[in-house]
């Protein structure tokens, strides 16, 4: 089915302002009108292509957190540090990265969003969760181990970091990290 370019374009206005101000202001204080007045639409125009703030929330957002592919670099060591590097930047610098604290404090109170949140995490769940189970076929690590409990094992502190501990996400913390993290899988 063909989309008519309009309708595409004005698509993508709309997202374009819903990620400029999830990324200004977060999920809590964005209303349709502020996303309408940001990209000159009427609230009408809106609300024919999302039915509800919550999906057009939800697809900024996901709009917001393409992190490419899942690195294979042909070893469990190289996968872990290309993934840590992007992860470290795109918290740090992206403007998902910056969006998703107030995800996570708006999703505690609004289950609509918390639905999304539990996708985006399932999503990067998997993505990690991906390195691991080549790491076991290639034989790095033993086909006994939990992948899901490996992926929270490596992923989980970069979080904590910045959205707790609000810790540097650098280059050196990458490095150890992806140390311990291996120090740990090969001691099991």
């Amino acid at each position: 089915m063909r989309v008519d370019p309009r309708v595409a374009h004005t698509r993508r206005v709309v997202l374009d302002a819903a990620v400029e101000l999830l990324t200004e202001c977060g999920f809590d204080r964005i209303t349709i009108d502020a996303i309408a007045d940001r990209c000159g639409v009427a609230r009408s125009t809106v609300y024919r292509n999302w039915p509800d703030r919550h999906q057009l929330l939800a697809e900024a957002f996901d709009s917001m957190c393409d992190l490419g592919d899942v690195p294979d670099t042909g070893s469990v060591e190289g996968d872990l540090t290309a993934l840590g590097r992007e992860l470290a930047r795109g918290l740090t610098d992206e403007p998902w990265g910056k969006a998703i604290s107030s995800l996570v404090g708006a999703a505690t109170y609004d289950p609509e969003l918390r639905q999304g949140q539990a996708e985006f995490s399932r999503q990067r769940r998997d993505e990690v969760g991906r390195i691991f189970e080549r790491a076991i076929a290639r034989g790095e690590v033993a086909p006994t181990e939990d992948v899901g409990e490996l992926t929270t094992l490596f992923a989980a502190p970069f979080f904590y970091r910045r959205l707790l501990s609000q810790q540097p996400l650098d280059a050196g913390f990458v490095e150890r990290h992806v140390a311990t993290t291996l120090r740990r899988i090969a001691t099991r």
